[in-house]
């Protein structure tokens, strides 16, 4: 099992991650968050492990649960292929050279985690 990445003890460099891995508005993204949180979702991610069928449960309740399931799984799929060069500090660095804003739980900071 792959270890998992110092980071990930770092909420900004989590949802650096997540912007990074998800588009807005994806919901198998937002049920995976809220259902695991995000490290532990990522967590899953970055240890190659399936995330809970409770996700996918959420993440498409009127589909069903096969279909839910289904749907999860391509939302993984597409994340796992934008891991493969995924460096949130570099990206954190990146934000706070350029001024831009990071928005963590509905309250936005800058990338130096100060509010705004």
């Amino acid at each position: 099992m792959t270890a998992l990445p110092a980071w990930l003890s770092d909420e900004r460099l989590v949802m650096v991650a997540w912007s990074r891995l998800a588009e807005p508005g994806d919901r198998a993204a937002a049920a995976a968050r809220e259902t695991l949180g995000a490290a532990t979702a990522l967590g899953h991610l970055v240890q190659g492990r399936p995330l809970p069928l409770e996700v996918a449960q959420l993440s498409a309740p009127e589909r069903g649960v096969g279909t839910s399931r289904r749907l999860l799984d391509e939302a993984t799929e597409r994340w796992r292929v934008r891991m493969e060069d995924l460096d949130p500090g570099r990206d954190l660095e990146a934000m706070q050279r350029l001024g831009m804003p990071l928005l963590v739980h509905g309250e936005v900071t800058d990338a130096h985690g100060a509010g705004r």
